[in-house]
């Protein structure tokens, strides 16, 4: 693509030098007649390109300002490199080319023919263009203004931008197809969460229904299923009925007797569930004397699974199990309270002891109400990190990459030693609020703290302890943050850790909804470090959401600013040289209707989202964007226009003139114009049938802008400027006017 803006510039140098042999006969007044039109006329429009590349430089987005000082300086080397080459071989050229045509005419027996002097049938073409659309010049501006504003109408609405990074593989590609096997796998905080210990080498299954409560060392309960079932359902579906077994106890009680309530099936249940559900099942079954004593409902205890086998067929299911006990005040000795094996969810029970009978009263529990259902699967939860002990430089590199060794450093003043720093680190871990929907967590402090508790009976650890205590934890601990994953050392010593978090809050959630949820966690993180210790202060949060929320963001706002400059640029540029405002506006128009075309391809042609890539190419293409117009209005601000171009016998004076002009600038420019045209469209053609995806939207959108930029610099462009442009451009009030700017030149015959 870079080639394009060579071959413009070299099409500039070839139209020139095609020309200059109309007003000079020798070599060198040709050469240098050539280099005194193509370098002031080319270096508008490459000048002005590459103040487009490098107005990136402004950009937040790093590779935005690598890109845009790279492509300023290659086009402003192009422009060097084709005039100190392309032009010398100009000359070597004719010369060998008039020998070729001597020898041959020696060969034939006749004379070399002459070079036309004329202009050419591509001069004659564009006159004939010109004389057309001069008559209908206000339809096609017209017409051209419409189908802009419809184009930007339609589009707008359809805008969406993209959350996540460009994938660079198309959909069929075995990468994506490999990743969407990925996602067919739990996530490894899933499997491993912030609550998993170290598997037992060893396990004991328990048999006797009942007996063994939290604490009895059970690593599963085992019975036979009383019946076959025919069944697939095995999972608890979060609600559904019980099947309900009871046994009397026997044993002498005080004032209050005590229901045991085991399910085989959930293995938790809401405080909602248990009103709903429980309470009517036990007012129901329970004798007239007792009542539910205050507080009876507790968070049930998570028991060890139960399996079920069927003996017969050898079908197994594990079910979770959860216990509670509930306490009711009695007025008489009938009963001391009795046993409830409840299987709720499915018809598989266990064979029970004939102490055991069936409860008439079906147990129904209801859908739970009061308890924060996750939102997020957790493959799709967000991950937030908290760095603490670590300082991080903000400001970076205007241009390349920062060395490794200068992006992070040890904060001095932290000390995990302090018997306040593990106070604060836990706190942090251990309130979070409700508003970070903080899914789980996994935290080093926290693990520290059961285990020095455990192992020297308190925490925090005194500061002569906690060297030794945390290297003993490092290594021994089973914890889910044991070993280094989650700390730095220096030494031997802990400098920094950091506390990972999964969020039940989707990652790929929109840019507004991530930063506001950021936002929270800004809020959360900053009044903890300004409570905290001095030696546990210095925390910050990073997280893969926020990077791509905020880079979206700025993506957008920093090209809306960088598409405010270019075109503050391009216009500034134009009237540098030409010192016409009027003009100046003309192509600044032209240019954002390529771009408003660009824009329609991209959302409503090809539905496509604005991400990284479209942004990059639209600030890129307002480059090719700018050059074609450039050319046409720069010659038609030319001086040579009044002096080279006869003019037409119209009536009215001013379209006298701006004929005269129009026809100079598209006699001079149109060849150059439409041969860098069909060198870039060429180029970009072939990109379209790449398999990476980047090459093939920046194929695509390179041969849109082409044709929407050679179409609008020769067809509305030129109707726009024999409509409405000025008849003198420029400031020449103290300058000798030419005959056709001060009057109407006399009508000349027709071509």
């Amino acid at each position: 693509l870079i080639v394009g803006f060579g071959a413009d510039v070299i099409f500039v140098y070839q139209d020139f030098w095609d020309s200059s042999h109309r007003f000079h006969k020798n070599i060198p007044d040709r050469l240098y007649w050539t280099y005194r039109q193509a370098i002031y006329t080319s270096l508008a429009t490459t000048g002005t390109t590459a103040l487009s590349f490098l107005a990136n430089l402004a950009s937040v987005i790093r590779a935005l300002r690598q890109f845009g000082f790279f492509m300023g300086v290659c086009v402003m080397l192009a422009w060097v490199l084709v005039g100190a080459i392309y032009a010398p071989l100009l000359v070597f050229d004719l010369r060998c080319h008039r020998r070729v045509r001597r020898c041959w005419a020696s060969i034939r027996g006749g004379t070399a023919k002459k070079v036309e002097t004329s202009g050419g049938w591509k001069a004659r073409l564009f006159v004939k263009w010109l004389r057309f659309s001069f008559r209908f010049r206000h339809v096609i501006f017209l017409l051209t203004v419409l189908l802009l504003l419809g184009g930007v109408g339609v589009s707008l609405p359809a805008i969406k931008v993209s959350t996540e990074l460009p994938s660079i593989f198309p959909a069929e590609h075995n990468d994506n197809a490999g990743q969407a096997t990925r996602d067919l796998f739990e996530a490894a905080s899933t499997t491993f969460s912030s609550s998993f210990d170290e598997p037992e080498t060893t396990a004991t299954v328990c048999q006797e229904p009942m007996a063994n409560g939290v604490n009895s060392g059970c690593s599963i309960n085992w019975c036979e299923a009383a019946e076959t079932v025919d069944e697939t359902t095995t999972e608890w579906a979060g609600s559904g009925t019980c099947r309900c077994f009871r046994r009397e106890l026997t044993s002498s009680c005080s004032s209050y007797a005590y229901a045991r309530q085991r399910f085989v099936g959930p293995s938790s249940l809401t405080t909602s569930q248990l009103i709903n559900g429980l309470q009517p099942y036990l007012t129901t079954t329970k004798p007239d004397n007792y009542t539910l004593a205050s507080g009876w409902t507790q968070d049930p205890d998570e028991m060890p699974s139960t399996l079920i086998q069927e003996w017969e067929t050898g079908i197994t299911v594990v079910r979770g199990t959860c216990d509670l006990t509930v306490r009711m005040v009695r007025s008489d000795t009938s009963t001391c309270g009795w046993d409830d094996y409840c299987f709720c969810g499915s018809q598989r029970v266990c064979s029970l002891g004939s102490d055991w009978q069936e409860v008439s009263e079906t147990l129904t529990i209801p859908v739970a109400t009061d308890d924060r259902r996750l939102a997020v699967a957790s493959a799709k939860q967000l991950k937030v990190y908290t760095v603490f002990g670590l300082q991080v430089p903000t400001t970076v590199k205007l241009l390349g990459q920062e060395d490794t060794a200068d992006t992070w450093d040890f904060l001095t003043n932290f000390d995990l030693r302090q018997p306040w720093s593990q106070r604060n680190l836990f706190k942090f871990c251990d309130e979070w609020p409700d508003a970070l929907k903080v899914a789980s967590s996994w935290c080093w402090m926290r693990d520290f703290r059961t285990y020095s508790r455990s192992s020297i009976g308190r925490f925090p650890t005194r500061t002569e302890e906690f060297v030794e205590l945390s290297a003993d934890f490092v290594v021994n601990s089973g914890s889910s943050t044991r070993g280094t994953r989650y700390i730095w050392q220096l030494g031997g010593e802990i400098k920094a850790i950091y506390v990972s978090v999964s969020a039940d809050f989707s990652k790929n959630a929109g840019t507004t909804e991530m930063l506001a949820f950021k936002a929270l966690w800004d809020a959360y993180v900053d009044d903890w470090n300004n409570e905290a210790f001095v030696t546990a202060r210095g925390a910050f949060h990073v997280s893969e959401g926020w990077v791509t929320a905020e880079s979206q963001g700025e993506l957008i706002s920093s090209t809306v600013q960088t598409l405010a400059i270019l075109f503050g640029l391009a216009f500034l540029a134009m009237f540098a040289f030409t010192k016409s405002c009027t003009v100046s506006m003309y192509v600044v128009v032209a240019t954002f209707g390529v771009v408003c075309g660009l824009v329609f391809f991209m959302i409503r042609v090809n539905a496509w989202e604005i991400g990284l890539i479209e942004v990059v190419a639209i600030i890129y293409f307002i480059g090719y964007a700018l050059d074609y117009s450039l050319h046409i209005a720069f010659k038609y601000c030319s001086d040579d226009a009044m002096v080279q171009e006869k003019p037409e016998p119209f009536k009215n004076k001013k379209s006298v003139v701006r004929f005269q002009r129009t026809a100079f600038a598209l006699k001079s420019m149109g060849s150059a114009v439409m041969g860098s045209a069909a060198t870039t469209a060429g180029s970009s053609f072939f990109l379209v049938f790449c398999s990476l995806t980047f090459f093939t939207k920046l194929g695509a959108m390179c041969l849109t802008v082409t044709l929407l930029s050679v179409i609008i610099a020769l067809g509305p462009l030129p109707a726009a400027l024999m409509a409405f442009g000025p008849v003198r451009p420029g400031c020449r009030c103290c300058r000798r006017n030419h005959a056709a700017e001060g009057s109407a030149p006399k009508a000349a015959p027709r071509e």
